[in-house]
């Protein structure tokens, strides 16, 4: 497994980021300066089976084996006591985690996630799903128009258009990260995803965070998440940049909400 830890000696706090599907590290970039400034060690990982971790053909990448990896990832670097950041389906590896490892976080931060795959984001993973095992496609073909599609749906209208020179090196880099059995095997191991059964078990403070322009998870899931979680907060970022990568599109402003406002 891939993973990079950036410290400081007069750090005392730990912040563990988990990338959304398909992610790697590099999703961060915007993150990882400012939480070290602000007296944060971070953990940063790829999970099994995206970035520059190893990816087994044929694996399905399910919660059970995801909640293993992060679990044996903090015991061989001796973390606890841990902010713990997931984004789209990293959040929901975070929840799954909080779930059953509560005791070794300090705070967990969810970030345009959901509580069940259900609505746009399950047509989705059905569409996908099908697209992908298409035979008379090539690999490289469905990874450059699965990508393709992607970012349409995690950008805004507005950040397509103003940084299209961004978006096309981030095709390219993710287009060599990923691999077809891969993506297939995380999406079956996500697609029964439901945590409105437990999310009220989960008493440790909690910060849940949407944006009005999320397509693939809009509000309405952190509001219901908000409503079970006992200890949870909701802060809802808005405007044209507003999307479903507001880490990216608005930085400035989810480092300093982040930072000062609940944190």
């Amino acid at each position: 497994i891939f993973y990079e830890t950036y410290q400081k000696e007069s750090n005392k706090k730990w912040a563990v980021f988990i990338n959304g599907f398909s992610g790697s590290t590099a999703l961060w970039m915007y993150q990882k300066g400012e939480f070290i400034r602000k007296g944060y060690n971070i953990l940063c990982y790829d999970q099994i089976g995206q970035g520059k971790s190893s990816k087994p053909e044929g694996f399905i990448y399910d919660m059970e084996f995801h909640i293993y990896t992060l679990k044996s990832l903090i015991d061989q670097i001796g973390i606890k006591d841990f902010y713990l950041i997931g984004i789209s389906a990293g959040g929901m590896i975070a929840q799954e985690f909080a779930k059953s490892h509560q005791d070794l976080i300090k705070a967990l931060i969810l970030i345009n996630t959901g509580y069940k795959i259900t609505g746009k984001i399950k047509l989705l993973f059905d569409f996908y799903e099908h697209f992908l095992s298409f035979p008379s496609v090539t690999d490289d073909e469905k990874l450059q128009l699965y990508f393709n599609s992607l970012v349409a749906l995690i950008f805004s209208d507005n950040f397509i258009q103003n940084f299209p020179q961004m978006l096309e090196e981030l095709k390219k880099s993710n287009q060599t990260k990923n691999t077809i059995s891969a993506l297939t095997g995380t999406i079956k191991g996500l697609k029964n995803f439901d945590s409105e059964h437990y999310l009220s078990e989960i008493s440790i403070p909690s910060f849940i965070i949407g944006s009005s322009h999320d397509v693939l998870f809009p509000t309405h899931h952190s509001f219901i998440m908000n409503k079970l979680m006992p200890n949870s907060q909701r802060y809802i970022f808005k405007g044209v940049n507003a999307s479903h990568s507001v880490i990216f599109e608005l930085f400035e402003t989810f480092n300093e909400v982040l930072l000062s406002e609940l944190l």
